[in-house]
Order: structure tokens, then C-alpha cells, then sequence
């Protein structure tokens, strides 16, 4: 039931820019770095989302337990956006084997980190906490090897990469609400053993 909202929201703090900064190859540094300022502003915004949206969610599906594992997951949503921009710019510079290398320590570091927590009785925050780990350690990771710096999002000088990014978005997000609008309605009806 989380996953729903979350995958929402991440559509939100990732804003197609990503795709924008790949796409659109003559953009120059001053451009790129108010491209990642306007990509933390919406990892911003979609945290602060998760956070107002704790509470609704979780009385919608009748499940309280669900109000700080919304909250705490939102987390991710900044540390999505903080990656955005370098990952793109990796793509676009065709860094496959870095990007891989990075994916796959972090596929092992959630897997590895879901199993110990799990062990020691961690329950569902086996599955949240892990997450946030590794999106911090490929983060980190990626701040080492791609310096982009960080502007101010004046959208005029960007306003063709915002218009993308929107346009990208708002595929997404079409996508998305097609893809899971079954599983609202059977997290909301039938609950979440049948969801």
C-alpha cells in the first residue's frame, strides 16, 4: 500500500529531468547545475508531501502502522532527486559500467542489509530502512565521480529542459495511474491481504 503512494511521489521528485539533462546534450554547466537545483527543489517538495500525506493514507487504507513508514520512506525521495542529474549525465557520457557497478552494490547492499534486519525481528522496517542506506551510499557514491554543482532553479535560462521534463512527466504519470489504479482499488475494498 505504501509502494503506490511512493512510486506517485517519486515520479514527482524525479520530474523527467533526468531524461531532460540525457536528451538535451548542449547544455552547458550553469544550466545543468539550476537543472539539479530544480531537481532537489522537487525531491523537496515530494518529501514534504510524504510527510503531509502520512497520516490521510494511512486512515484511507485503514492501516495506522502505515503513517511513519509513509513518513520515514519519504526520505527517498530526496535522495532520488540528488542522483538525477548525475546518473543522467553518467548515461549521457555512456559511463554503462560505472552505472551498473553502482546499481549492483547497491541491489546487494538492500538485499544483504533486508536479510539481517529481518533476523533481528526489524519486521516491515526491514523493507524501508534498507532503501534509504543504499540510496544514500549511491549518492555518495555518485557525488565522488560526477561534480555537478548546484544553481538556483531560474526557469527562464532552462525553461526548454523544464518543458521537457514536463512533458516527460506527465507521460509517467499517465503510465503510473494506468499501471496501478487496480491496486487503489483493491488496497481500498477488498485490504491489504488481497492486495
Amino acid at each position: 500500500m505504501t509502494g503506490l503512494f511512493s512510486g506517485l511521489v517519486y515520479l514527482l521528485s524525479e520530474f523527467g529531468i533526468g531524461a531532460a539533462v540525457l536528451k538535451m546534450r548542449e547544455l552547458d554547466a550553469p544550466r545543468i547545475a539550476r537543472l539539479n537545483g530544480l531537481a532537489v527543489t522537487t525531491g523537496l517538495l515530494a518529501m514534504a508531501i510524504g510527510f503531509l500525506a502520512a497520516a490521510p493514507l494511512a486512515a484511507f487504507f485503514g492501516r495506522p502502522e502505515m503513517k511513519p513508514i509513509v513518513m520515514v520512506s519519504s526520505v527517498g525521495f530526496l535522495l532520488s532527486s540528488l542522483q538525477s542529474v548525475r546518473t543522467a549525465l553518467l548515461q549521457r557520457d555512456m559511463q554503462f559500467k560505472l552505472l551498473a557497478k553502482i546499481e549492483f552494490v547497491g541491489a546487494i547492499l538492500v538485499a544483504s542489509l533486508v536479510l539481517i534486519a529481518a533476523k533481528l525481528g526489524f519486521g516491515y522496517w526491514s523493507l524501508v530502512v534498507p532503501s534509504l542506506v543504499s540510496g544514500l551510499v549511491t549518492v555518495i557514491w555518485l557525488n565522488s565521480r560526477v561534480s555537478v554543482s548546484l544553481a538556483f532553479p531560474d526557469i527562464e535560462p532552462i525553461r526548454e529542459a523544464a518543458k521537457f521534463s514536463a512533458w516527460v512527466f506527465a507521460g509517467r504519470l499517465g503510465n503510473y495511474f494506468f499501471f496501478t489504479s487496480d491496486f487503489l482499488v483493491v488496497g481500498r475494498v477488498l485490504g491489504d491481504s488481497a492486495l
